[in-house]
């Protein structure tokens, strides 16, 4: 008996995360062809006008130019609050409800079933385009520095999970769909907003303090 119980875990786990991807993977596949425009054809572009990547940490020429990074960071985030409520919008109709709860698989399953899925879903797409600029950038200017590719990957992969796992929290204490993406929006965006209201009340009145250098420093090591 404890064997079938087990059993029933495991393949519940895995039964929410391929169905999760078949859900998911057009999605998926057009924030791949979203984040190839965002990143490996702005590094084309820049080659094919000329090698003068801007660096953002100081050290040797990078994949990204000022136009690639924030693209690229636009599409990931994206692709994260996009198909994080894709995965949970059954909870906002009974009828899709009834036909997950029938699965064989707890909520905790559930709950880490789509996280899983989410986060592949988001992080292949990523890792296909940091490697297909990495192949890119190998062949056709090799001083640009590629050491950095796995610690980007992670970057990108962190910033997708924090997403999800944002929505998932959200979806599960709203009762729409809209309310779930404005809470995700208020829940990830408001560090940053009260960073800047911050900043702007020092550059208001601590004299000698400048608040434009000082986002510039903190955008830097970002």
């Amino acid at each position: 008996m404890t064997t079938i119980t087990s059993s029933s875990k495991r393949s519940g786990l895995l039964t929410v995360v391929r169905q999760d991807l078949r859900r998911v993977r057009l999605m998926s596949g057009l924030f791949l062809l979203l984040g190839f425009i965002a990143l490996p054809l702005q590094l084309l572009m820049e080659l094919y006008q000329g090698p003068h990547m801007v660096s953002f940490n100081g050290g040797g020429w990078q994949i990204y130019n000022s136009v690639s990074y924030l693209l690229f960071l636009l599409v990931v985030l994206a692709s994260a609050l996009v198909i994080g409520v894709q995965l949970i919008a059954y909870h906002f109709n009974k009828r899709a409800v009834d036909v997950y709860y029938a699965l064989p698989a707890t909520r905790a399953e559930m709950a880490g079933g789509h996280l899983l899925s989410g986060t592949i879903a988001v992080c292949l797409p990523a890792a296909a385009n940091l490697l297909i600029t990495g192949v890119i950038a190998a062949v056709l200017e090799p001083r640009i520095d590629l050491s950095s590719l796995p610690s980007d990957l992670l970057y990108w992969s962190l910033i997708g999970f924090f997403v999800l796992l944002t929505v998932q929290m959200t979806g599960a204490l709203m009762g729409t769909m809209a309310d779930t993406v404005w809470g995700t929006l208020l829940l990830n965006f408001e560090p940053f907003l009260l960073l800047l209201a911050v900043i702007n009340l020092f550059d208001a009145f601590v004299i000698g303090f400048d608040g434009s250098d000082f986002l510039n420093t903190v955008v830097r090591y970002i």
